[in-house]
């Protein structure tokens, strides 16, 4: 066996980031992760391990259309082999597990992703050095559940020779292998009590309504020293779909905002700014163009997806694997991120130009202070530092949907109240030393649960401005914000907790433009941007001599 593939996952992906293959933004961020994963020292790159997966998928015999009556070895495309070589090839040190224990692969229709799951299940099922193996392809429904069973017991049906080599018995719905009674079958819903994967392929993910087959093959492979949960899918239009929430960690991973050093991910989807209608768009949605999906086939949708709503929805979804009812994250990741600036010192601030944003919320969730310095710059336009301050409730590091607090706690960037809820009075005197520290010209903050901090911090002096979480108070400010950021007229300290709330932020928008923010979904959260959104509302107020437009000053 030659060692090719693991040098061709490496072209690949080298290929993808200087821009010599058309890619969206996620596969060319997965790319770069890949490249950046192969120099890091504290995991282990097993090349041997990489090509002997590749190799051993292509020693199988394709089992649909020209290729099959052919009777042709599946040849790997290089996007398959980069795919085969990070999930295999990754090591949590030398001679130790594989690093991932879970794969997020979404791709649009007709490009063999089945064959992929079928060649991992297959692989993981009898050449993964682990007794008693149990491999489940789960879907919603039978059908679906056989678009990766069916495949890969077709292939173990064809192959004779492999299916003799490994003891397997192709049954009528189920592959076992009597030595260790290792099997690969489909399920529909949950698997059976006592069930143990060492891999579990969840087919079309966008189509369950709830996490529950997830969640059972995750619990059930604790036993395993190195199992994988593969999920496969195209997009959908179920923005509420635990496949949307899953969507957007893998998104996280891969823009650096989020852990999860063993979770591998990849989205091949145009990008929202795409011309819907163009080539460059059907390309990157479709790895396989012109090997097992045409050109033809998509120009054909294409044309009547010119004619009809319906027809438009369904081939951005299937076909471009776009979410058709999700919203685009309203700042550039990457535009933001250059912003930021560890260098930033607080106490360089002291005496300059200031106004604090408060977002209170709940008692029992994030509380956020913003402070936010402007100055006029060069050009006339305003300059923003922007420096956070967080709070939770201690037991939120536990109870925590995000899976983020705990590390955004240890690395200093949230603070915590030893309650089950925010203490207010506590909170009221941190935010009054502030004010006292830095003397903003004004203090924004949202009325709601605000009472008591609003009259406090009048008594002292300071100048408190309502800000109503309507589209109103708004529009100027996150117009304004998206300008700063592109422009990079705006700084921030590089606050891993800020930096996961601009990544979440969406904007509702009205159908004249007007906007406000929004995020979508409940555990991705935006208090900090919305307390920063309000400080920069009063900072250009004070900047154009106390009123941008009259909706902006609500005292």
């Amino acid at each position: 066996m030659k060692s090719k593939y693991a040098a061709t996952a490496k072209r690949y992906a080298k290929e993808i980031a200087s821009g010599k293959r058309v890619a969206g933004e996620f596969v060319k961020l997965a790319c770069a992760r890949y490249l950046k994963d192969l120099g890091r020292s504290e995991i282990y790159f097993d090349e041997a391990a990489a090509d002997r997966r590749c190799w051993w998928a292509e020693t199988h015999y394709h089992i649909k259309g020209a290729w099959a009556q052919r009777n042709e070895h599946i040849k790997l495309e290089a996007w398959e082999v980069w795919i085969l070589c990070a999930i295999f090839g990754f090591k949590r040190h030398k001679g130790g597990p594989r690093r991932f224990n879970e794969a997020y692969i979404r791709v649009a229709r007709k490009n063999g992703k089945s064959v992929i799951g079928a060649l991992i299940g297959l692989s993981m099922f009898v050449d993964d050095e682990e007794f008693g193996a149990e491999v489940y392809s789960g879907a919603t429904s039978e059908k679906q559940a056989w678009e990766v069973f069916g495949p890969a017991r077709l292939m173990a049906k064809r192959n004779e020779e492999f299916a003799k080599h490994y003891g397997i018995d192709v049954n009528a719905k189920n592959l076992n292998c009597a030595a260790d009674n290792s099997k690969f079958e489909p399920v529909i819903g949950n698997p059976g009590d006592g069930a143990s994967p060492h891999c579990a392929i969840i087919d079309e993910f966008h189509e369950h309504s709830t996490w529950s087959q997830y969640s059972t093959f995750k619990n059930g492979m604790g036993a395993r020293e190195q199992p994988l949960l593969l999920i496969i899918t195209t997009a959908g239009s179920n923005i509420a779909s635990p496949c949307f929430e899953k969507d957007d960690e893998i998104k996280k991973i891969l823009q650096g905002v989020q852990r999860g050093d063993d979770v591998f991910g990849v989205i091949y989807a145009a990008d929202p700014e795409d011309d819907w209608t163009s080539v460059t768009a059907m390309k990157k949605a479709n790895p396989n163009l012109g090997i097992s999906v045409s050109r033809h086939y998509l120009d054909s949708l294409l044309e009547g997806a010119r004619r009809t709503p319906s027809a438009e929805a369904a081939y951005k979804t299937k076909n471009l694997n776009q979410w058709v009812a999700s919203g685009k994250a309203f700042l550039n990741t990457l535009q933001w991120a250059a912003c930021g600036d560890a260098r930033l010192q607080l106490e360089d601030f002291e005496g300059k130009d200031c106004i604090f944003g408060v977002d209170l919320a709940s008692r029992v969730d994030v509380v956020a202070l913003m402070r936010v310095f402007y100055e006029p710059g060069p050009d006339g336009n305003m300059i923003y530092t922007w420096f956070p301050r967080f709070w939770l409730p201690e037991n939120r590091l536990a109870d925590d949907p995000t899976g983020q607090y705990a590390a955004f706690f240890a690395n200093g960037f949230v603070e915590t109240h030893s309650e089950d809820e925010i203490d207010f009075a506590a909170l009221r005197n941190s935010i009054k030393e502030e004010a006292d520290r830095f003397s903003p010209t004004e203090i924004a903050f949202d009325p709601w649960r605000a009472a008591g901090l609003e009259q406090e911090l009048s008594n002292e002096g300071f100048t408190m401005v309502k800000i109503p979480q309507t589209i109103a108070q708004f529009t100027d400010p996150m117009n304004e914000l998206q300008a700063a950021v592109f422009s990079q007229r705006l700084r921030h300290p590089n606050n891993a907790m800020l930096n996961w709330m601009a990544a979440n932020l969406v904007a509702k928008e009205d159908t004249n433009g007007n906007k406000k923010p929004r995020r979508e979904i409940a555990r991705n959260k935006i208090d900090g941007m919305i307390a920063g959104l309000m400080a920069m509302n009063r900072a250009m107020a004070q900047g154009s001599g106390g009123n941008v437009t009259g909706r902006l000053r609500v005292v």
